[in-house]
């Protein structure tokens, strides 16, 4: 697996709900990326979905694009949808969807991505997608 994106992301805003069966949480977030594959910005309105059940299991599903440039320098735009369960231990393994208008990147669409969410200090979050057999 080789590391293709690494985004680095800063908790804006949280909105959260509470139910007999578990909770729902809203999490907005912003934050940038600066890798060999893109460099740019998350653009505004990218939030993660978060459902927790009474039996402790967690989803997320964050949805956000980023803008920027692709590794050719083009300007472009990356879309990532990522999901995910939290296991027990707290580690986060995800399962990104990216689609993008990058002819340099496009190869992302179709690649067997993986990813891992880990804790960058207060309020962030650094976010790994990996993509299987590709070398950068």
């Amino acid at each position: 697996m080789t590391e293709v994106l690494m985004i680095e992301v800063q908790i804006t805003t949280t909105s959260a709900m509470e139910r007999e069966e578990g909770n729902v949480s809203l999490v907005c977030f912003t934050g940038s990326c600066h890798c060999r594959n893109f460099c740019g910005e998350i653009m505004e309105g990218g939030v993660d979905t978060q459902v927790g059940k009474s039996d402790g299991t967690v989803t997320l599903s964050a949805r956000y694009l980023l803008d920027g440039a692709d590794c050719d320098r083009k300007p472009c735009r990356i879309y990532v949808e990522n999901n995910a369960i939290v296991k027990k231990d707290g580690q986060i393994a995800t399962t990104p969807r990216i689609l993008t208008n990058s002819s340099a990147l496009k190869w992302l669409e179709t690649a067997k991505l993986s990813g891992t969410v880990e804790d960058a200090g207060p309020g962030k979050i650094r976010i790994h997608i990996f993509a299987e057999n590709h070398r950068n």
